[in-house]
């Protein structure tokens, strides 16, 4: 048993074990590289299907928002509980432009349409404007809320197999994507 050759035992019981042992491991190598490969061709077809997101507006978490000529600008939240809202929108240099009180808003998902003018009712140039939300329970405490943007996909860069879409100059993760539309 000094240097004994596996191939010949000293009884056909450790040669059987020897085999299924070897089997066995084989059979693990080929799990391990059939799911790797499964892996890869699910990455690719999202990939694929996030190429075709370019041109679509879409919805994810954010507080940018974009104004253009002539076009009223959405501003979508979402609030743990019913609060008074007060909404407060800032220009590229972080300037306040506008005040919007909204009052009592119901618990949920919840959309405003800005029109792009000042607390003067002056109407402000296109560009990148941000916003946030303070919204206050019945008692005064702050309520918990999510803001959303809205844009059009103007590029896709795969990162480490992860599709990252642009809106504008935004950085979105694929995953962070709530809704698309035309």
């Amino acid at each position: 048993m000094k240097n004994q050759n596996p191939l010949e035992p000293m009884n056909n019981q450790e040669f059987i074990a020897q085999l299924t042992s070897f089997s066995s491991l084989e059979q693990l190598e080929n799990l391990n590289q059939r799911t790797s490969l499964s892996v890869e061709l699910q990455k690719s077809q999202i990939n694929t299907a996030a190429m075709g997101l370019i041109g679509k507006k879409i919805k994810a978490p954010g507080d940018i928002i974009e104004l253009k000529e002539e076009t009223p600008v959405d501003i979508s939240y979402e609030l743990e509980a019913d609060a008074n809202v007060t909404i407060n929108i800032y220009d590229s240099s972080d300037k306040l432009v506008k005040t919007i009180n909204a009052g009592i808003q119901k618990a949920g998902e919840n959309q405003l349409v800005w029109d792009g003018t000042t607390d003067s009712d002056k109407k402000l140039p296109q560009g990148i404007y941000t916003y946030e939300i303070i919204s206050t329970g019945s008692e005064g405490e702050p309520v918990s809320v999510k803001t959303f943007m809205f844009g059009q996909v103007e590029k896709i860069q795969f990162d480490n197999g992860s599709a990252l879409l642009f809106v504008g100059n935004r950085e979105i993760a694929l995953s962070d994507v709530h809704t698309v539309s035309r």
